[in-house]
């Protein structure tokens, strides 16, 4: 059944407590399900087996992300996905934003391969963040300071001092940093994140500060995992180096343009006119507030408007058959926009 989507589809936030959390994500609890402890993590886009996310409102409202996508993949993720077998395939983008009141643990996720041979998941885990938010003098962690070896990663790590060698890179809302498979990373103390990445929840704690959780205990660590996946090497640049491109009515810079997903971001002030090309489009809000105008059915006469207010940190995946829209921001807005890669 062909279903022609003529607005955004926006799904309700899954929440997830963590013991290093804050409270900036609770304004997304449910009012009959509040969560009164430390919520580390919203994810705004997933496909998980335990985490799939649901349609919030308007036509599609109760719809999982899967049962739309298996019912007409055409009109949610364009006919190049479609041909590339997406009706039969999880989705493959997995957002979320990420509120450190404390560090992370230091981790690291694998490839797709070593995924593949020792994990029931089929993908490993790339990811990239853009920070929201951050404290003065904030920093995460991305690798090993210059000339770390394997052997000084695991007498370290033997001798609790494994933070005297990690790589802190300070950082300010608007960067972006990038974390292939293999590095080595954590989010520092006051620092929010929006995450884009693999449809993936394959962690390996290598260090977790000796912390006790809730119940007494130290959380489980992966050291022999992490240690066969982990690299030492720099990895690439510490921050992303934004890339401009051609845009008539706003500025358009490129992130990430890589084998599992594309991210932009996409700044103005007043009315910008954008296209889905053919493909789905998770749209994030990192600054200001906006509005999405498109056509709500599909009318050749445009007659008929939809209009969805998006906030600050909200997200609204626009499915490909929703074609031209319009966002407006009188005060301005900077947009993250996310392709997922079907390949």
């Amino acid at each position: 059944m062909q279903t022609m989507y003529g607005a955004p589809l926006r799904f309700r936030a899954i929440l997830k407590p963590r013991l290093w959390g804050g409270r900036r994500l609770a304004r997304w609890a449910e009012p009959a399900r509040p969560e009164r402890g430390p919520i580390g993590e919203g994810w705004l886009l997933s496909d998980r087996p335990e985490a799939r996310s649901v349609v919030a409102s308007g036509s599609h409202r109760g719809r999982t992300l899967q049962d739309l996508l298996r019912q007409d993949p055409v009109s949610l993720v364009g006919s190049a996905a479609a041909k590339a077998g997406a009706a039969a395939k999880p989705f493959p983008l997995l957002v979320k934003v990420i509120d450190a009141a404390q560090p992370l643990s230091i981790q690291v996720h694998p490839s797709d391969d070593f995924a593949r041979l020792h994990e029931r998941d089929p993908a490993g885990k790339m990811e990239a963040w853009v920070v929201l938010r951050a404290r003065p003098r904030a920093t995460v962690v991305r690798g090993f300071r210059v000339g770390a070896t394997r052997d000084e990663v695991a007498r370290r790590l033997h001798e609790d001092r494994l933070d005297s060698i990690l790589r802190l890179v300070r950082v300010k809302p608007g960067d972006a940093v990038w974390i292939p498979p293999g590095t080595v990373h954590s989010i520092g103390a006051g620092v929010c994140v929006a995450e884009f990445q693999q449809n993936s929840d394959t962690t390996y704690r290598l260090y977790d500060w000796n912390r006790i959780d809730c119940d007494g205990r130290r959380r489980e660590l992966h050291v022999d995992r992490a240690f066969a996946v982990l690299r030492v090497g720099r990895g690439g640049p510490d921050r992303i180096v934004p890339r401009r491109l051609p845009a008539v009515g706003f500025e358009r810079e490129l992130l990430v343009d890589g084998a599992k997903f594309r991210l932009e971001r996409r700044r103005w002030r007043g009315t910008a006119r954008f296209h889905t090309s053919g493909e789905s489009v998770l749209l994030f809000a990192a600054g200001g507030g906006m509005e999405v105008i498109t056509r709500a059915s599909i009318d050749p006469a445009g007659s008929s408007r939809h209009r969805t207010r998006l906030r600050r940190w909200e997200a609204v995946l626009m499915p490909a058959s929703v074609g031209a829209f319009t966002v407006r921001s009188p005060r301005g807005a900077t947009l993250l926009w996310a392709v997922p890669r079907w390949a």
